[in-house]
């Protein structure tokens, strides 16, 4: 019995998965990130568009997501490449979803994915968290599976 282990009593048999796979996610988006040189997703951005969407992604990260909403909002029509729609719209999901605003992040995060013809991590990324908060973790898991499996 030496080699036995032995569960401890404390911890619920069934028990959700959804954090450490979060923690996957996450540690797969920084990853990317940092393999990326930097401004690589917004090379065709213009100036302006590429300096509002850095504003406002601080914004987001400061967690002022009603300014960052605003700002992205602004910019949407203004941002018309295909990489300034997607930085524009998955920015917003992130702010919606940080306003716990899931339902308006989910059609976001699908525009950040049609810009990106379905490659955007951020996109499936936003929408996976919009899922798990609205009760959808077999959808939360395809979409952080699908962040994996690029």
């Amino acid at each position: 019995d030496h080699g036995r282990v032995v569960p401890n009593p404390h911890t619920p048999r069934t028990m959700s998965r959804p954090f450490p796979l979060l923690l996957v996610v996450a540690a797969a988006l920084g990853a990317t990130a940092a393999a990326a040189p930097a401004g690589a997703q917004m090379r065709t951005m213009n100036k302006t568009c590429k300096a509002r969407v850095a504003d406002a992604t601080r914004m987001n990260a400061e967690r002022q997501f009603d300014s960052a909403l605003t700002v992205f909002s602004e910019l949407q029509p203004q941002c018309t490449t295909s990489d300034g729609r997607e930085a524009v719209a998955a920015g917003k999901a992130r702010a919606l979803n940080g306003l716990t605003r899931h339902e308006q992040a989910i059609p976001e995060a699908e525009k950040a994915l049609a810009a990106s013809k379905n490659t955007s991590l951020t996109g499936y990324f936003e929408r996976g968290i919009a899922r798990e908060a609205l009760g959808q973790p077999d959808s939360a898991k395809a979409d952080f599976d699908r962040i994996i499996a690029l």
